[in-house]
């Protein structure tokens, strides 16, 4: 049975143990890319937020704890997780003075109001986030062909006929070749087993190109938000990076090939005048077909989806909001530890003052269902984007919030 995504975070934020999945959400997990992102993050949240509640010893405790639950792939140093995990010692000390009343026909307002009238309240704070830059700056895919082809040329005879077109590496025929004093033969074949390092030649400098013409379009472009202009420098420092392993790996492929051109150049004299020579050409093609193999793997990436997550701790009161979190894409990491600091601009949704906390509770329908689902209103948050939200109560108690737009799902995990 498929499973869709909004089925799946529905279930796995029923669960109780996600590391511990039903065998379909596994499954789904293991075939969806977002899914398994968002299952990543749900563990993290859940992760961190009993950290909040009781904090385990001084500072350096702390971040080794963080660490250890919130790391992911990218591996963020220490340091950076350090602010986070010291943003969990700053509230340690504060309680919350939450009280429910006995009307629960409007928890979310009910809720709004016990928080206008709190201490203050704990909460992990996280976020996913993309830009598709092609989309949404009208990138076009080069369709210039004017892609210069490897200069270098394998030597061959005149009139000579294709003999195979597989593009398979065969030692034994050029051998043959060679034991049987046929040079023609055997540059030919030499010849055609370089064919796939020519063109994979050709469809790297394309992929260079390609980027090149992003980021020159990139650099002309006007993004209308902190997040897209996040974005465009994202994925131009990741373009560059790309393409300065894709000229490394186009400048190796050629040296190669120059290589296997100069060692076979005594078969032409030994087709003109007749003299033997010998020629030892089994390493230049193997360390051609290897070059060839690299360059493959080093084509400038076409994806222009650009994606962040976010994981944070803070507090909030009536009157203040103290946060801090890191922003992660790929290996790179960013700390933040004010609201204005974020540099995807994605904290100002919820938390631009205490006040839109408040805004956001009580934009919701009345309602004393354990979920409250609706289409927040025009200027209860930061921003012109368009936000769904969705509220998770337990006995009264708010559990978490999410936010959904057409770029970015903003959880809020508030500990009571």
């Amino acid at each position: 049975m498929t499973i869709d995504h909004d089925t799946f975070d529905e279930r796995i934020a029923d669960l109780a143990d996600l590391d511990d999945l039903p065998a379909d959400l596994a499954e789904h997990a293991t075939l969806c890319t977002r899914c398994q992102a968002r299952l990543d993050l749900a563990r993290r949240i859940r992760a961190v937020a009993p950290d909040l509640v009781e904090p385990v010893g001084d500072v350096d405790t702390i971040t080794e704890v963080v660490l250890a639950r919130t790391q992911t792939r990218s591996k963020i140093m220490p340091k950076l997780l350090a602010v986070a995990a010291a943003g969990i010692v700053i509230v340690a000390g504060i309680t919350i003075t939450v009280t429910n009343s006995d009307d629960q026909s409007d928890v979310l307002a009910q809720i709004a109001d016990d928080y206008a009238n709190s201490d203050s309240i704990r909460f992990v704070y996280a976020t996913e986030a993309s830009i598709n830059v092609a989309d949404e700056f009208n990138l076009k895919p080069d369709a210039s062909t004017d892609v210069q082809a490897l200069s270098v040329k394998i030597p061959t005879c005149a009139g000579d006929t294709t003999v195979s077109d597989d593009g398979v590496l065969d030692l034994a025929p050029i051998a043959d070749a060679l034991a049987s004093n046929d040079p023609c033969l055997a540059l030919q074949l030499i010849d055609e087993s370089a064919t796939p390092a020519r063109e994979t030649y050709a469809a790297l400098a394309a992929s260079i190109e390609a980027g090149n013409n992003n980021i020159e379009n990139l650099t002309t472009a006007r993004p209308e938000t902190e997040l897209a202009e996040a974005a465009v420098d994202d994925y131009i420092s990741g373009q560059l990076a790309d393409i300065a392993q894709a000229q490394q790996a186009l400048n190796d492929l050629e040296q190669t090939f120059t290589t296997l051109a100069v060692t076979v150049e005594p078969l032409t004299d030994t087709a003109t005048s007749g003299t033997v020579s010998t020629v030892t050409i089994e390493s230049e093609l193997k360390a051609l077909r290897a070059d060839t193999t690299t360059a493959e793997q080093n084509f400038v990436a076409s994806d222009p989806v650009v994606t962040w997550t976010q994981i944070a701790t803070g507090t909030w009161t009536p009157n203040s909001i103290a946060i801090s979190g890191v922003t992660e894409r790929q290996n790179a990491s960013k700390s933040y530890d004010t609201v204005d600091d974020d540099p995807l601009a994605l904290a100002d949704i919820v938390l631009a003052t205490p006040d839109t906390l408040i805004a956001l509770l009580r934009s919701a329908p009345e309602s004393d269902n354990d979920l409250v689902v609706w289409e927040v209103p025009v200027g209860a948050l930061d921003g012109t984007e368009a936000w769904m939200a969705t509220a998770r109560l337990d006995n009264g108690q708010l559990v978490e919030i999410k936010l959904e737009s057409t770029t970015s799902t903003i959880t809020f995990t508030p500990r009571n």
